[in-house]
């Protein structure tokens, strides 16, 4: 059973914004669990798209 919680709503919605496409985000993650996880920005090792420290 799925739950639409706030959090679950606020991080679909972030994942996508990230990504741009699920099917992008389904691609850029690994499947471990029986789940897709994807790496948080902070894991990254840099500040993302923009470039800035």
């Amino acid at each position: 059973m799925r739950v639409n919680t706030s959090q679950s709503i606020k991080t679909a919605k972030s994942v996508h914004n990230r990504f741009g496409s699920w099917k992008a985000a389904k691609e850029s993650s690994s499947f471990k669990d029986g789940k897709y996880v994807v790496r948080s920005m902070a894991m990254r090792g840099d500040q993302g798209a923009s470039g800035t420290k």
